[in-house]
Formats: structure tokens, sequence, C-alpha cells
């Protein structure tokens, strides 16, 4: 009579399997904390961009005459965000780009991104004939 073949896995097969398996695990774990930092990143530029289009909004609702020239530290916007890196400031510059009624509004913020020192810049052109006459 014929001994019955047994079936199934040895004890090597199994520990190689477990081997490939934590090697999976491992890399997909490191892939989502590679993921968490670049939404963090992309979170922190999304939140700087808008609050720099909030204030471009906010002189391009004001008349033209009200709007000064110079530079004025608007750093005080950052404050309430705690997840964009210190050191942190804005800025707002205004000079005159046409002496016949025309302005250039230049918003800069600076801020720490992981160590790395970003900028977010827009500008707008305010004509003295525009929207806010």
């Amino acid at each position: 009579m014929k001994p019955k073949k047994e079936t199934g896995f040895t004890l090597v097969e199994v520990a190689i399997s477990i081997a490939v398996m934590a090697t999976v695990f491992l890399a997909i774990a490191g892939l989502f904390n590679t993921l968490h930092q670049v939404n963090a990143r992309a979170n922190t530029l999304t939140v700087t961009t808008q609050l720099a289009q909030q204030l471009l909004e906010t002189y391009r609702n004001t008349a033209y005459t009200a709007i000064p020239l110079g530079t004025t530290d608007v750093s005080s916007i950052l404050t309430p965000y705690a997840n964009i890196g210190s050191p942190k400031s804005a800025a707002v510059t205004v000079t005159q780009a046409d002496p016949t009624g025309l302005k250039s509004v230049d918003i800069i913020i600076n801020y720490t991104d992981h160590k790395n020192p970003k900028v977010v810049e827009v500008t707008t052109l305010i004509a003295i004939n525009g929207v806010n006459k």
C-alpha cells in the first residue's frame, strides 16, 4: 500500500511568504506616510494661495484713490493658521505703474514648509477707470 502524500505548506514556504508579505506591508506603510506629507504640503500651499487671493480681492474692491502707495506688513492674516510653518510673513507692495492712473499691487507670503522656505506671490494692476472708479 502506498503511503498517502501529505499536502500543505512547509515551514520554509510559510516563512518566505511571511517575509514577502511583511515587505509589501512596510512599503505600503511608507507610501501612506509619504502621501500624508504631500497632502499636508499641498494643504499649506492652498491656504496661503487663498489668503493671498482674498487680500488681492480686498484691494481690487477698494477705490483707486484709497489704495496707498508703499509696503504694508499684513502678517497678522497668517496668525490663525498654525499649520503654516514659521517663520512666516506677508506683505503688500503698491507702486505707481503708470502716472496716468495705474497701480501695481504685489502680495508676497513667505513661510517655511518642512524646513524649506516657500513663497506665494500674486500681482494685479488696478486702474483709475476700473470697476471701482
